[in-house]
C-alpha cells in the first residue's frame, strides 16, 4: 500500500481534530530556565533546531528535520515560525509512514509547518491565512485562548522563542495537498473547471476556510457560469462584495442531492437563504441548475451550478421574486402582464407587497385580460422603497395602479388593507424592496364593494368621501371593520353653517367623521327602541327606532341598510357633532334620556339662552325618570323658567372643581349646596339629586346629569 493510500485511510480512521481542547499556554520571553512541560526551556541563544533538540517531546520532529536535510535551513538566520508536531502527533500517523517517505516528500511535509517570519501568539488575528515555505497556505484561527491550525491541529505550547524565530508546539501533523484526502478546494482544483471560483476564493481570503473547515456544501459556479455574468461585473466588485457572493454559495453542513426535499430554503454562510427545488433535476434560486451533483470531498460536497448565485442586494425586484419558489405564481403573472421590464428598471425604486403561491390559491386569474391582470398587480406596488422599520402605526399609501392601500403596524405585525399579513419583510434589492404577504390585494373593480366603494357608487356621498380622503380615514373604512356608518348625504353637509366645514382643522374633521362610525355591523332591524352606541371617538350617539330611525334626536335615517363587504351604511340627513362642537342646549337636546328636559327648555324659551356662545353655563340636567314624579303642566312659562334656571350655574364648573359643602348661586338667583361622600358620590341639596353622569363638555359649558329635579326655595 502506498504512503498516500495508507495516510488517507489513517486520516479517515483517526481524525486529526482532537475532541478535547488543550489549554493555550503562553511562555514569557526572557524567563528563567523554566521547563515548558515538553522538557524544553526557552533560551533565545539557541536556534530553532537547538530549541527543538532540547525538548524530549519533539525528538521525532528533530529526526525528521535531519532526515529531510532541513537542519541547516532551520538553523539559518530566518526568522521562521515553526508549528512543531509532538512525538504523539507523529505516532498518530499510520505505522511506517515516516520511514516510507523520501527525503523530498518528508521535506514537503515539514516545510508545510514553517512560515517565513516570526509570528507570536499575541500577533494573531481571529482568522488569518499564511503562506508556508512549501508554498501552500495554512489557516490559523484564534478563539477563546485556543489557537488551531487548519481546523484540527491545536497549539499546546506557544511562543517558544529562539535566536532565529519562534516555535509553537501543535498536537497534530499538518499535511499538504499531495499527502491528504482531497478537501473541497483540492477537489475543485483537480476538476479544472472552477479556476475563476478558486481565484475568487484566494482573492477574498476564503480559500483556506473552504479547505480546512467544514463540513460544507458548495454550490460551485463553473468557469462558464462566471463567463455568463455581465461584462466587467466581477472586476467591479470590492473584495467585501465578492466575499459575500462567494459565501452565499456555501451551506454550513453536508447536503447530498438525495437528501433534498422537493422545495427547501437553506441558510448560506451569509445567513441569507438559498431556494432549492429538486424534481428530477436540482435548481437553485429558480434559474441555476446543478450540472454535476455530489462531488464528495473530505470536508463536504460540491454541486456544480451553471450560474453564479447572487444575494438579494445584488439583484432587482423581479430577480429576487424569481429566486423564491413560494412566489412562482406571482412571477408568472408579472411576466403575463408584461411588467417584468418595468419592475426591473434600475432607474426606479419600488416596494412590492408580494402574494405567496398559497395566497393565489383562492384567486382565479385565468379570465383576466392583460390590462386587468396589470391593474391587480400594480395595486401591490408602491413607488419608492419602504422598509418595515419606516412604517407608522397606520398609514395610507398610493399604489402604482392609482388606488390607495392601508398599512397598519402593531406589535411587530404588519397588515395590508386589514386582511393580508406580511410574512417576510425587507427583501432588499437594487431597485427596491419586497414584502411577502399571505393575501392577494384587489382594487375596487375586482372586489366585493366595501363601505367606501358603496359610498362612491351611490353618488350622494361625495363630500363625505372627500372628507374621509382628506383626513386619511378613507382607507380605514375601505379595508377594516366591520363598521356601521351613519353617513351624512351631500345635502346634509350643505345644511351646515356657511364656512364651518372649511374652518375645521384636520384633527377636528377627523373627530367629527369618526363620530359617525360604530365598530360593529348593525342593521336597522337590529336596533332597539332606544340605545346609546359608542362611536370610534368613544363618545356615544343616541339612536331611536320607532317607525323611523333617528340619531341624536334630529338626524333621520333616509336610506337604511346599504350593505357592504365590511359593514353597512345608513344615510342620514344631518351631520352629527360630538359634544365639544355643540352648546349645552345641543348636548341636552341630542339625548333621548333628557328629552323631557329638552322639551321643558323649549317651552320655557330658554334654548337660545343656553345656546349663547358668549356665555358659559353648568347645567345639572334631570333625566326623564327624574321628571316622572313632577307635574309641570300647570306652570306658566316664567314659573317653568324659574325651576329650570335653578339647575343652571352662570359659569362652567367641572366635577373636579366641586368641593364638599360648596354653595353655588344659580342663574335663578337662589343657591344650591354640593355634597361629596367619601366614595366620591356628588349630591345636590342633600339627597334631592345625585349626579349620575359628569363633565359633558360643550362649546359654552358643561352638563352633569342628575337623578332628581331641584325645587327652588319658596320666597
Amino acid at each position: 500500500m502506498s504512503f498516500l493510500t495508507t495516510l488517507w485511510s489513517k486520516v479517515g480512521a483517526f481524525p486529526l481534530l482532537l475532541s478535547v481542547a488543550l489549554v493555550f499556554s503562553l511562555t514569557a520571553c526572557g524567563s528563567d530556565d523554566d521547563d515548558d512541560g515538553n522538557g524544553m526551556g526557552p533560551d533565545t541563544e539557541m536556534n530553532i533546531v537547538e530549541q527543538a533538540e532540547s525538548s524530549d517531546d519533539l525528538s521525532t520532529l528533530v529526526q525528521a528535520i535531519s532526515d529531510a536535510g532541513l537542519a541547516g535551513t532551520l538553523a539559518s538566520d530566518g526568522p521562521f515560525t515553526v508549528f512543531a508536531p509532538t512525538n504523539a502527533a507523529f505516532n498518530a500517523l499510520p505505522e511506517g509512514t515516516l520511514s516510507s517517505l523520501s527525503s523530498e516528500q518528508l521535506a514537503d511535509i515539514l516545510t508545510f509547518h514553517v512560515i517565513p517570519g516570526e509570528i507570536m501568539s499575541g500577533d494573531l488575528q481571529a482568522r488569518q491565512t499564511v503562506e508556508t515555505l512549501l508554498g501552500e497556505e495554512l489557516l490559523i484561527t484564534s478563539e477563546g485562548g485556543m489557537v488551531t491550525i487548519n481546523g484540527n491541529a491545536v497549539v499546546s505550547s506557544a511562543d517558544l522563542q529562539a535566536s532565529n524565530g519562534v516555535i509553537h508546539v501543535v498536537d497534530g501533523v499538518l499535511l499538504p495537498k499531495a499527502f491528504r484526502e482531497p478537501n473541497i478546494v483540492d477537489t475543485a482544483e483537480d476538476l479544472g473547471n472552477f479556476t475563476t471560483l478558486l481565484g475568487a476564493l484566494d482573492q477574498t481570503d476564503l480559500k483556506t476556510t473552504i479547505q480546512y473547515e467544514g463540513p460544507f456544501t458548495v454550490f460551485a459556479p463553473t468557469d462558464d457560469a462566471f463567463s455568463n455574468l455581465p461584462d466587467g461585473l466581477l472586476a467591479s466588485l470590492s473584495d467585501e462584495d465578492l466575499a459575500e457572493i462567494l459565501q452565499y454559495h456555501v451551506v454550513g453542513s453536508e447536503v447530498m442531492s438525495g437528501d433534498l426535499a422537493p422545495q427547501q430554503a437553506v441558510a448560506s454562510l451569509t445567513g441569507e437563504e438559498l431556494f432549492i427545488t429538486a424534481n428530477g433535476e436540482v435548481n437553485v434560486n429558480g434559474t441555476a441548475t446543478v450540472a454535476t451533483a455530489d462531488v464528495e470531498a473530505s470536508n463536504g460536497v460540491i454541486h456544480a451550478v451553471d450560474q453564479v448565485l447572487l444575494p438579494d442586494r445584488f439583484q432587482n425586484i423581479v430577480e429576487n421574486a424569481t429566486k423564491r419558489y413560494e412566489l412562482s405564481t406571482l412571477v408568472q403573472a408579472v411576466v403575463d402582464a408584461e411588467l417584468a421590464a418595468t419592475l426591473s428598471d434600475s432607474e426606479s425604486e419600488f416596494t412590492v407587497f408580494a402574494p405567496s403561491n398559497a395566497a393565489f390559491e383562492g384567486v382565479d386569474l385565468s379570465g383576466l385580460s392583460m390590462q386587468e391582470l396589470a391593474d391587480i398587480l400594480t395595486f401591490h406596488v408602491i413607488e419608492g422603497s419602504v422598509l418595515s422599520g419606516d412604517l407608522e402605526s397606520s398609514q395610507t399609501v398610493q399604489t402604482v395602479q392609482g388606488e390607495e392601500l392601508l398599512i397598519t403596524a402593531e406589535e411587530g405585525s404588519v397588515t395590508i388593507n386589514g386582511s393580508a399579513a406580511v410574512t417576510t419583510a425587507d427583501i432588499e434589492g437594487t431597485n427596491g424592496v419586497i414584502h411577502i404577504i399571505d393575501g392577494v390585494l384587489l382594487p375596487s373593480d375586482y372586489r366585493e364593494p366595501n363601505i367606501v366603494d358603496q359610498a362612491e357608487n351611490a353618488g350622494s356621498f361625495s363630500t363625505l368621501v372627500d372628507a374621509l380622503d382628506q383626513t386619511g380615514l378613507k382607507a380605514t373604512l375601505q379595508y377594516q371593520g366591520p363598521f356601521t356608518v351613519f353617513a351624512p348625504t351631500d345635502d346634509a353637509f350643505t345644511n351646515l353653517p356657511d364656512g364651518l366645514l372649511a374652518s375645521l382643522s384636520e384633527e377636528q374633521l377627523t373627530e367629527i367623521l369618526q363620530y359617525h362610525v360604530v365598530s360593529a355591523d348593525i342593521m336597522s332591524g337590529d336596533l332597539d327602541t332606544q340605545q346609546a352606541v359608542a362611536t370610534l371617538t368613544g363618545e356615544d350617539i343616541f339612536v331611536t327606532a320607532n317607525g323611523e330611525v333617528n340619531v341624536n334626536a334630529t338626524a333621520s335615517v333616509v336610506n337604511a341598510d346599504i350593505e357592504a363587504a365590511n359593514g353597512v351604511i345608513h344615510a342620514i340627513n344631518q351631520v352629527l357633532l360630538p359634544n365639544k362642537f355643540i352648546s349645552v342646549a345641543g348636548i341636552v337636546g341630542k339625548r333621548y334620556d333628557l328629552s323631557t328636559l329638552a322639551g321643558a327648555v323649549a317651552d320655557a324659551d330658554l334654548v337660545s339662552v343656553l345656546s349663547d356662545t358668549e356665555s358659559e353655563f353648568t347645567v345639572f340636567a334631570p333625566t326623564n325618570e327624574a321628571f316622572e314624579g313632577v307635574d309641570l303642566s300647570g306652570l306658566s312659562q316664567q314659573e317653568l323658567a324659574d325651576i329650570l334656571t335653578y339647575h343652571v350655574l352662570g359659569s362652567a364648573v367641572l366635577s373636579g372643581d366641586l368641593s364638599d359643602g360648596q354653595t353655588a348661586t344659580t342663574v335663578n338667583g337662589a343657591d344650591i349646596t354640593i355634597s361629596i361622600d367619601n366614595d366620591g358620590t356628588v349630591s345636590i341639596n342633600g339627597d334631592a339629586a345625585i349626579v349620575q353622569t359628569v363633565d359633558l363638555e360643550g362649546t359654552n359649558g358643561v352638563v352633569h346629569i342628575i337623578d332628581g329635579v331641584l325645587s327652588p326655595p319658596s320666597e
